[in-house]
Parts: C-alpha cells; sequence; structure tokens
C-alpha cells in the first residue's frame, strides 16, 4: 500500500510540469536530447561536443523513460519517481539494521517521513541524478550490512556509472572506517563494482582519449 501512496503523490501532475530554464535539470536534459536526435546512446554529446560531465546512466533512464512513454514531461521526469520507488525496499531492510529496536510501523513512518521530505521529492519528481545516487547507495549499503559483496558490488557499479568515482570510494571509506570491515573481506566487491562499472569508461577513453 505505500508504494502506491508514494507513487500517487510523487507522480500526480508530471504531465503538468515544466523544465527549469537554469540549473542541472536542463543541461541533464538537453544532454538526453541530443543524444536520443544522434540515435546514439553510448556518448553523452552536448552542442556537439562529448560531454563527460556525468557518466551516462542518468541519461541511459531518460531515454528508456521517452522511449516508453514519448518525449514528454511523464517521459522525462518518470523514471527518478521509479528510482525512488525502488529505493524503498531498500529503506525498509536498512533500518531494521541499523535500529533493531524499531518497530514495523515506526519503519513505515521513517520511510514516509523520508519520501515526503522537499528535497527527496524535487529530486524524485525532476531529471536529478540525486536520486539515483541515493537508490544504489542505499541498495550498496543494505547489501553491505548483509554482507552479500558481490550484490554489493554490482550496486556500487552502477553507482560508478551515475557520478563517477567519488561516491564508491567514499563509500568504500565508510565501509572500512566505520564499520571497520577487514579490506580483504571485501574483494568480490571490488571487482564486481569494476566489471559493472568500468568497461563503458575504458570504452568512452578509447573513442575520445
Amino acid at each position: 500500500m505505500i508504494y502506491i501512496v508514494v507513487f500517487v503523490a510523487y507522480a500526480y501532475g508530471l504531465w503538468r510540469m515544466s523544465i527549469p530554464l537554469t540549473g542541472d535539470q536542463k543541461v541533464y536534459l538537453s544532454i538526453a536530447l541530443e543524444m536520443a536526435q544522434r540515435r546514439d546512446w553510448s556518448i553523452p554529446f552536448l552542442w556537439g561536443e562529448p560531454n563527460f560531465l556525468k557518466p551516462p546512466l542518468q541519461y541511459w533512464a531518460t531515454l528508456l523513460g521517452w522511449k516508453v512513454f514519448g518525449m514528454n514531461p511523464w517521459g522525462s521526469f518518470f523514471p527518478s519517481v521509479l528510482a525512488w520507488l525502488l529505493t524503498l525496499p531498500a529503506l525498509f531492510r536498512f533500518f531494521p539494521k541499523i535500529s533493531p529496536d524499531l518497530k514495523s510501523e515506526q519503519i513505515r513512518d521513517v520511510v514516509l517521513f523520508c519520501s515526503a521530505t522537499f528535497a527527496t521529492m524535487t529530486f524524485a519528481t525532476t531529471a536529478q541524478m540525486e536520486v539515483w545516487l541515493i537508490l544504489f547507495w542505499m541498495w550498496s549499503w543494505v547489501f553491505a550490512l548483509e554482507k552479500k559483496w558481490i550484490k554489493t558490488g554490482i550496486s556500487l557499479g552502477a553507482l560508478l556509472l551515475v557520478k563517477g568515482p567519488l561516491y564508491p570510494a567514499l563509500f568504500g571509506l565508510s565501509l572500512l572506517g566505520i564499520y571497520r570491515t577487514k579490506i580483504w573481506t571485501v574483494w568480490p566487491a571490488v571487482i564486481a563494482a569494476g566489471i559493472v562499472g568500468l568497461p563503458w569508461f575504458g570504452w568512452a577513453y578509447q573513442q575520445y582519449p
């Protein structure tokens, strides 16, 4: 039921939204638009030049939204709403691990509160990359706390394709520093992250060194 409530709250009015004239949203959508016009999803382009401001996952999500729903506000913004909906199961698994005394009703309220914050609603109803960052960051923590290192690495590899190597590196430092995880125990995560996230960077460098 909570997923339906959040979906309705977020998706309502997407048709009436407009593209901001300033800010990152305009840039991200412009890059996706140029990729669509070129019929080339491999390398982000802006104003006729390769643009490596960010890796391509956000642009791919926008292009898929246009492919399914058409080139309109719904198609542009729905992928971000979907990203937040996919974050909710991670929250339901994360909070009991860090606060075992929380009751199910309390966890539900916390998840609803997270969904209702202005920042989250902004990121999840516009073409922002932060909601994708939250999605893969949360699932990485869930899998890491469950010691499922290959799944952790897959999620970190996807995170690598959202905003580059900074956030996976910060995640690794947090894991090693806060939870005192031994570095030799997480090698499956490192390998899986590299397999998922690095090939695009290597291929893009070959195309535009």
